[in-house]
This record gives structure tokens, sequence and C-alpha cells, in this order.
């Protein structure tokens, strides 16, 4: 079984397409989720996470939020992350 989080919408007032969206307290700017809940088990929530970045040079990545990720996932997802990853990587 995954980790379970507190996961929580609220509508943004003026803007009805738009939503706020926290994860465990932590606002997640994200370009949509769903939710699945079948009878019997816990609710399933898939996030597309959003990298809002605006900036155009040559620079070093390191990605600050590494245990906020992680915590997200289960081992399953990790898995699939490292995979997709070596995909990624072995391409360049």
């Amino acid at each position: 079984m995954s980790n379970i989080h507190k996961f929580k919408v609220e509508p943004i007032e003026g803007h009805q397409a738009c939503a706020k969206v926290t994860v465990d307290g932590e606002q997640c700017l994200c370009s949509s989720y769903k939710i699945e809940h079948y009878a019997g088990s816990l609710p399933m929530v898939n996030i597309n996470l959003v990298a809002d970045v605006q900036y155009e040079q040559d620079v070093g990545i390191n990605i600050v939020n590494l245990h906020e990720i992680a915590s997200l996932m289960d081992k399953k997802t990790f898995k699939e992350f490292c995979r997709v990853w070596e995909d990624i990587h072995d391409e360049a």
C-alpha cells in the first residue's frame, strides 16, 4: 500500500477553473489531478506537478525538496521513477 497523505482541494475565489491544492499542508502547483475512489479502498489521487521556470541559462540543477518528493512515493512509484529516469538519461 502507498503512503497515506492529507490531500485538500479548495476553490480560488473568482477563478472557477482553478483550485488551491495542498498535500500534507504544503501547497502544490499542479496542472491537473484525478481522484479515483472505489468502494472498499482508499481514494487515490494522481497529480501532475508543475515546475514553473522562466529563466534561461546554463546552470547546474539541485532539487532541494527531494524529501517532500520522496515522501509522496511508495516503493512501486519510486521504482517506476527510477526506470523513467534511466530511460531518459540513457538516451542522452
